[in-house]
């Protein structure tokens, strides 16, 4: 079925417009799908040899007006097992992946919430007091919410949170955090988000720390995985069970191929069989998930353990020592909050994806399946297992004579490596014997302790000794009665694999050009405008006078006199100090006390009256000299 003569861009389009009609169309009659599963159903319609478009001839206007038709009676029917299970395949591999995408997009769905507040920490320019504690309160936020142990509206934890973030970043450090760079700024966010989550933890464990907004993770997951994992193998062994009925209807000899339930039957066998194999798939990732909760368990004890001797009786340790343990602490918590998220996610897909088999119930509840099952012997899946060991061992000379015998070669589970193991093979059909598909559509499984079939770089295990003889007889017979088998049941690509002999709608030669012709493709790139970061500078000035302005208020500023006053209060205080010399104790002698007891002049003087004569005056001195020391 070719698309005209187009491109494979032009061929791409058509189809698009295909599936959106019929999108249109289905949600007129009332169902709304998905294009994907729209596009799976398109491929199923092509491949449907009873569809009738042919790879060779040019799909006119009139082939997709019956392709449209024909896609949306199919996807609009209300009792079909082979539509729920096209849905089921197309859910599961929409919604499952492996662990570390998972745990990979939900730190891009954290970090993605959690970009404004980085850019608004990193972006600030804080000069006042109150812009400080704001820029402070934004750190403690953000570790909250990056952390997960609590909400940046409670309190409580807030307080808590802000009393660990002062022991490892004062307020008085935020100066220096505002001179950092934006990609160093990030980093010690991150930093200071691991070593405060697990201060908290530890103080948790201690018992001096508060336990709100921390919860017992270990205990919670492990009561949480426990039930699940009984539910799960519940569902499963409920799921095999009826697959095995179905299975024995088929086989047994009372059962007319031609009859009217015979498609219903076999749409419902792989129904109920794709449902067995998700929930195996989920089971495994429970046991994963329990084994990894005891190893971080383990660790998270050790990590405990580390600290209380490194801090125990001690009034201060070195942050070269404690700091790594902090954040290994935390590390480990958040491998505990990422097994919650994965449980929770495969608890949703489990629940989500039981919708899909509900139409078992419609169609062939349990009375009619005893009903069509009377005076038959339901075989278990293990008895198959073990009647494919009692069959005996293959000869490993078995094919040898068939047209593939270069490309035959028999393993069996002695002969493996070291590095191989029979658990962590991958086998071609999942593990279902190729010759019992290929014969009746049925679902056996293999036995791979009996011998492994080495063909076509894969390997292939079967139910009985004969089997895998008449299959190595014919074995490109065989594979192609397979692929007829699918493109009938499209639900058997998914369910046993074939997407290697299936390749995608896109990729399918019905619709490539078809002109062997040189493929040519418009492609264009564009540069990024902006490859830096943006920033807002929120001093420049486009206003040439408001520039002048601030020049000559700078100018002003020679002739002025400043003066600052430091208080307690005061934004990035700093500790002043001020050297004095003390007095020293000194004493100094003076002269010997001493005194003088000069005597008083005492003259007497005669002759001042009366006789005028010269030698009539007389003068005597009577002073008494007695007291003085004559030296």
């Amino acid at each position: 079925m070719r698309i005209g003569k187009r491109g494979p861009s032009q061929a791409e389009t058509v189809i698009k417009a295909i599936i959106r009609k019929i999108v249109q169309r289905c949600q007129e009659k009332g169902a709304a799908l998905s294009e994907t599963l729209v596009g799976f159903m398109v491929k199923s319609v092509v491949l449907d040899p009873e569809a009738n478009f042919s790879v060779e001839r040019t799909l006119t206007q009139p082939d997709v007006d019956r392709l449209i038709d024909t896609c949306t009676k199919r996807l609009t029917e209300t009792k079909s097992s082979r539509l729920e299970t096209i849905k089921m395949q197309v859910y599961f591999d929409m919604n499952y992946t492996s662990r570390t995408e998972f745990i990979g997009e939900h730190r891009r769905v954290i970090r993605s919430r959690l970009v404004t507040t980085v850019n608004e920490i990193c972006e600030s320019r804080a000069l006042s007091r109150e812009e400080l504690q704001n820029l402070y309160r934004r750190i403690v936020a953000y570790i909250l919410l990056e952390s997960g142990l609590g909400s940046p509206t409670d309190m409580a934890i807030v307080r808590e949170t802000t009393t660990a973030l002062q022991s490892v970043f004062p307020p008085q450090e935020l100066g220096t955090f505002l001179e950092f760079s934006k990609r160093e700024k990030e980093r010690h966010l991150a930093e200071l988000t691991r070593i405060v989550s697990g201060i908290r933890l530890f103080n948790k464990k201690n018992g001096t720390g508060s336990s709100r907004g921390i919860e017992d993770l270990p205990i919670i997951i492990q009561d949480a995985i426990n039930p699940s994992l009984i539910e799960v193998e519940a569902e499963r062994q409920n799921a095999q069970k009826l697959a095995e009925h179905y299975t024995a209807i088929i086989m047994s000899d009372t059962f007319d191929p031609a009859a009217e339930n015979m498609d219903k039957i076999h749409d419902a066998l792989y129904n109920i069989a794709q449902w067995e194999v998700f929930l195996r798939i989920i089971y495994n990732e429970l046991v994963k998930s329990s084994h990894q909760v005891d190893t971080l368990t383990e660790k998270l004890n050790a990590a405990f353990e580390c600290i209380q001797n490194a801090v125990q009786q001690r009034t201060a340790v070195p942050t070269n020592q404690v700091y790594p343990l902090f954040i290994k602490l935390s590390e480990l918590w958040t491998f505990f909050q990422e097994e919650i998220v994965l449980l929770s996610v495969f608890q949703n897909i489990r629940q989500n994806a039981k919708e899909f088999i509900k139409q078992h119930e419609i169609l062939f509840p349990w009375p009619v399946i005893r009903k069509l099952t009377d005076g038959m012997s339901v075989k278990r899946m293990d008895e198959y297992l073990v009647d494919a060991e009692a069959s005996g061992r293959i000869d490993p000379s078995t094919g040898k004579d068939s047209a593939d015998k270069d490309d035959i070669t028999w393993v069996y589970p002695e002969t493996l490596t070291q590095n191989m193991k029979i658990e962590s093979m991958t086998f071609r059909f999942r593990s279902f014997c190729p010759l019992m598909l290929a014969k009746n559509g049925l679902l056996i499984p293999g036995n791979a302790k009996i011998g492994m079939l080495s063909h076509d770089d894969g390997f292939y295990v079967f139910s009985s000794v004969e089997a895998a003889k008449i299959f190595t007889a014919d074995i490109a017979g065989y594979l192609n009665k397979i692929s007829a088998q699918a493109r009938v049941s499209t639900e058997l690509i998914n369910l046993v694999q074939l997407q290697r002999q299936f390749q995608n709608l896109a990729q399918h030669e019905g619709f490539g050009s078809g002109s062997g012709q040189r493929l040519q493709q418009d492609t264009a790139c564009q540069t990024d405008c902006h490859i830096l970061p943006p920033t807002q500078d929120k001093e420049y000035e486009w206003n040439e006078w408001e520039m002048r302005r601030k020049a000559l208020k700078l100018a002003n500023l020679r002739k002025c006199i400043t003066h600052s006053t430091q208080t307690v209060l005061s934004n990035f205080r700093r500790e002043n100090e001020t050297q004095v010399y003390l007095p020293k104790e000194n004493d100094s002698q003076t002269k010997e006390e001493s005194y003088t007891n000069a005597p008083k002049k005492n003259v007497y003087y005669a002759g001042l009256r009366g006789d005028t004569s010269k030698n009539a005056f007389k003068q005597w001195d009577i002073t008494d000299y007695r007291g003085v020391d004559p030296n």
